[in-house]
């Protein structure tokens, strides 16, 4: 198993946090959208600039059973609680619904603490299908939301509504919907039966009632990732041979070393014996990175040209496995069991004891495409901080079958 980067690991820990990862994620209240009043209208897209994509479920009309996760929370009083922990819906609770031609997509849930109206929201398009919106950058990689978007041609697609009324209270009440699709199939290589997205909803209120959007205050929402597709008809599912998947997240690009844009693996490998529908999963990760120097008062301490003077290595390592068996509609509930490790080498030989691990995750998924040509689906899978620290991130997965 390759090892993945430090920096990898950074951006796949950001972008799960964002998507609502247990424990780094689940506490943390989405960043709160301007109402849609408050945001310039963009001009869609010549017809000339436009890239053609394969069709994917994010852009072929259906109605699709997802495979999803949510976490609720209520920051109605003086601080944030959480309700609901990041977890699984109940199988076949959601479903999305892809129309093409209304440019809508309408997620229906029939159970967990979801707050929209009539456990349903119908969310409108609001840019182009496969396109996203993008914002320039104000310092360094900071997005400066309050200016203007473009639109690229990337595969993902922002759909959002805003909706307006008053909370029990009497209070000013904006409701945000939105999804943020994750049409991953239009490069080479990549999934083109299944597509994620990030959902959710959430209350803005202001009980002041002076206008502005500063004074409306976030207090309740709901949010998640899902994984939908083109499921695998249970007669379809080999009866013979053998497949590997190499799970890759679908929420997130990296780069390759020569500047491909790929999924960030998730170091995790799926093998399947379709003969006794058997299906077994090993994850290994390891990952190191240099520690720093610091003063009494917590400043980095640097050399004369200002870098960082290093105090030595740290190294974390993660292997966990399991097994199960196919259900007989092509789903699967996989739960992995092993140990990690934290090894700190420091250069001043101060010795400072391995910590060692028993460490728990899971796999929820179904196959999608003709003969199981693709799985996907939930990942939740277990990382250690420096100090020992457990972090469950949480993501939405695929991979594409190959032969063993």
């Amino acid at each position: 198993m390759k090892k993945r980067t430090l920096a990898a690991l950074m951006v796949l820990t950001i972008l799960l946090a964002a998507c609502g990862g247990s424990d780094g994620g689940v506490n943390s209240v989405a960043s709160v959208p301007v109402p849609a009043a408050q945001v310039a209208p963009t001009p869609a897209p010549s017809q000339a600039a436009r890239t053609p994509l394969p069709p994917t479920p994010a852009t072929t009309s259906g109605t699709y059973q997802a495979i999803a996760t949510y976490t609720s929370f209520d920051a109605s009083g003086t601080s944030q609680q959480t309700i609901v922990p990041q977890q699984l819906a109940s199988e076949g609770s959601i479903t999305l619904t892809v129309d093409t031609v209304t440019r809508t997509y309408t997620l229906s849930a029939t159970a967990g603490p979801y707050q929209f109206p009539a456990d349903k929201m119908v969310i409108p398009a609001d840019s182009d299908l496969g396109y996203t919106r993008s914002f320039p950058l104000t310092s360094g990689t900071t997005p400066d939301f309050f200016s203007p978007a473009t639109r690229q041609a990337r595969g993902d697609l922002l759909a959002h509504t805003v909706a307006t009324g008053a909370a029990a209270n009497g209070a000013l009440r904006v409701i945000t919907t939105y999804a943020t699709l994750f049409n991953v199939g239009y490069l080479e290589g990549f999934p083109r039966y299944l597509s994620a997205a990030q959902w959710g909803q959430f209350y803005q209120e202001n009980a002041s009632g002076v206008p502005g959007p500063e004074n409306y205050k976030q207090t309740q929402g709901v949010r998640g990732l899902l994984v939908f597709g083109q499921r695998t008809d249970p007669g379809d599912i080999p009866v013979s041979g053998r497949a590997r998947y190499a799970l890759n997240s679908l929420t997130g690009l990296g780069q390759d070393d020569i500047g491909t844009r790929v999924l960030i693996s998730l170091n995790a490998e799926l093998d399947v014996d379709f003969a006794s529908r058997k299906l077994s999963a090993i994850y290994d990760f390891t990952d190191s990175g240099d520690l720093y120097k610091y003063n009494e008062d917590g400043k980095l301490l640097t050399d004369d040209d200002g870098y960082g003077i290093v105090a030595g290595q740290v190294t974390t390592a993660v292997q966990a496995s399991g097994s199960t068996f196919i259900a007989a509609n092509g789903s699967f509930s996989l739960a992995l069991a092993g140990a990690g490790s934290v090894h700190t080498q420091r250069l001043d030989l101060t010795p400072v004891p391995d910590i060692a691990k028993s460490l728990s995750g899971s796999l929820t998924g179904a196959f999608f495409g003709p003969q199981a040509a693709e799985v996907g689906g939930i990942a939740f899978l277990p990382l250690l901080g420096e100090d020992g620290s457990v972090i469950m991130q949480t993501a939405a997965f695929a991979g594409i079958r190959n032969t063993p």
